[in-house]
């Protein structure tokens, strides 16, 4: 018989969509770094990848990088830096305000983002095949859905809080 309680034993792991969905995306990741390895990045890790998806082309300062990502400043700042030391990246003066710094793409990162698109196509479309095309197109929708509320934040908090109203469906 066990030492440990019921109350103190862990819970039994759920697939809950969260955790689908990060191990999902985990595995797509880990796919993606491994193939960019194979082709001579090797300075690159799956951490990067929150770098690489909340970057503007024209260059995003840190700190929106930081907050899209969800991570801290100094988190952000320390996987830029490496970043930069690499060469993929740089950090330059936003010509429209001379106070901001920018985190943008050097010559080589766009050309590691033009192999790690035509990558990701890959494995996109060998997920489509393990999927099938019905269960791809609908699973690309409902992730569309999550991913893009009808209503923002705010309004959800302002009708949570009675201080508005849904927007009418046309």
């Amino acid at each position: 018989m066990s030492s440990l309680s019921k109350r103190d034993r862990p819970a039994q792991r759920r697939d809950t969509l969260i955790t689908l969905l990060t191990e999902a995306t985990q595995q797509l990741v880990d796919e993606l770094v491994e193939r960019l390895t194979a082709a001579g990045y090797t300075d690159i890790r799956a951490a990067h990848n929150r770098v690489f998806a909340y970057l503007d082309s024209e260059g995003t300062p840190l700190t929106a990088l930081a907050e899209r990502a969800q991570m801290t400043h100094p988190s952000m700042s320390e996987l830029v830096t490496g970043l930069v030391r690499s060469g993929y990246l740089e950090r330059t003066s936003d010509p429209s305000d001379g106070r901001v710094r920018l985190v943008r793409l050097t010559h080589a990162g766009r050309v590691l983002q033009r192999r790690a698109l035509a990558e990701i196509a890959d494995i996109e479309a060998t997920s489509r095949k393990q999927l099938g095309p019905t269960l791809a197109n609908n699973l690309h929708a409902a992730l569309t859905s999550l991913t893009r509320p009808v209503l923002s934040r705010d309004q959800r908090h302002q009708i949570s809080h009675g201080r508005g109203s849904r927007p009418s469906e046309s």
